[in-house]
């Protein structure tokens, strides 16, 4: 089982699949016009299921999932997907293994779901973290015994990558061509990111920045208005969601990471 904003958790069925698993990714959405862009990241021999609903009905929707299915393992990597699926296996349905991946390190989350994760935490079969010094940090945050947390870092798909860089753009000709990658929210930082690079043009007028990622956030919106107000609107573009980001990647001479925070940047 696992949240529909997990790093990439098509990457991890698959690995779990090829290790002989069966299966099925649950992805949980509070309405149907929310936007679900991992379906085409899906192969079509794993199973997927909506879970639609809002949240304070998730707890009901996932124990009927889990009464009228042959489950063994959940799987999850979001804090308030994971507080379901604790209680779910903890008091209900103890049959079921429940293995939990932190996405960022406990000290960047809020104060909420610092107490919520040290008190649920404990109940999980297993803990995941994605760095020794996350795993570290969970550890002290959490009260819990770092005997009881794995490491394993992100996984890559080599395999996609190689078939996504069969397609190509075409940068600006006699531009050094800057890339980021990741959707357009405070984490990222991209306010701080466009305003260094207003200075970059100063320095390298042939320049240009590619922004890739989900950018229809109210902080998206103020990103691309700062954009105008700097002047630098003709050597900045926002492409928005891709499925493929390799392509930009690839014409890239400088890969930019603005992130004010990461658990282990893809």
């Amino acid at each position: 089982s696992v949240d529909e904003y997990m790093d990439d958790p098509e990457r991890f069925a698959k690995i779990l699949r090829d290790a002989g698993f069966d299966v099925t990714i649950l992805i949980y959405r509070s309405s149907e016009e929310q936007s679900c862009e991992i379906n085409r990241f899906i192969p079509d021999d794993i199973r997927v299921k909506h879970i639609v609903c809002r949240y304070r009905r998730l707890i009901f929707k996932l124990a009927s999932y889990f009464k009228h299915n042959c489950v063994d393992i959940c799987f999850t990597s979001l804090p308030l997907l994971s507080y379901v699926n604790i209680i779910l296996t903890t008091f209900f349905f103890r049959r079921i293994h429940c293995i939990v991946r932190e996405c960022n390190t406990p000290s960047r989350h809020s104060t909420k779901i610092r107490l919520f994760s040290k008190l649920l935490y404990r109940f999980a079969d297993l803990l995941i973290s994605q760095t020794d010094d996350m795993k570290d940090e969970m550890a002290e945050v959490y009260r819990i015994d770092r005997e009881r947390i794995l490491t394993i870092i992100n996984p890559i798909d080599k395999e996609l990558i190689d078939k996504s860089l069969n397609e190509s753009i075409v940068p600006p000709e006699g531009y050094k061509v800057y890339v980021a990658v990741g959707r357009v929210d405070e984490q990222k930082d991209y306010s701080t990111l466009l305003k260094a690079f207003a200075e970059l043009i100063k320095l390298q007028p042939s320049s240009y920045l590619y922004i890739v990622g989900k950018d229809t956030s109210a902080y998206a919106m103020k990103q691309k208005e700062l954009v105008n107000e700097l002047g630098i609107s003709s050597h900045v573009s926002f492409e928005g969601f891709q499925s493929n980001p390799y392509k930009y990647m690839n014409v890239a001479d400088c890969f930019v990471l603005s992130s004010i925070y990461e658990g282990l940047p893809n």
